[in-house]
């Protein structure tokens, strides 16, 4: 009987105490994750898009969370996106929406909002 596989959550972020954190409490909520501390280097690696989510960084060096949800989008690679920041004016705005953002979550962050916004991005279709 074949089993099925788990949703991937691909977490981009430059701290990795933050990437650690992440990694623990999605992987103990059933969920595989992916690592990336920058941009260009989940850009530089093929993924699956079906089953997939982003949970991005809104601040990093190089490219920052928005952009590279705009890259992905522009090249095909539509993957739903979560965007987090500890900074809640950098969620807000129209540049979160045109980047295909499902969520927002400020850090910190409640564990439970965090699952519900990945499970969000994770049931959302490509348009």
């Amino acid at each position: 009987m074949p089993t099925k596989s788990k949703p991937i959550v691909i977490v981009v972020d430059d701290d990795q105490s933050t990437r650690r954190a992440l990694r623990t409490q999605l992987r103990r909520a059933g969920f595989k994750v992916l690592e990336f501390d920058s941009a260009q280097k989940l850009l530089d690696t093929e993924f699956s898009s079906p089953g997939t989510c982003l949970l991005l960084n809104v601040h990093m060096p190089g490219m920052i969370g928005i952009e590279l949800c705009e890259v992905l989008l522009a090249s095909g690679r539509e993957v739903p996106g979560v965007l987090m920041s500890a900074g809640a004016e950098d969620l807000r705005g129209k540049a979160t929406g045109r980047a295909g953002a499902v969520s927002r979550r400020y850090k910190p962050f409640n564990e439970e909002a965090l699952l519900r916004a990945v499970r969000k991005a994770l049931r959302t279709k490509p348009k």
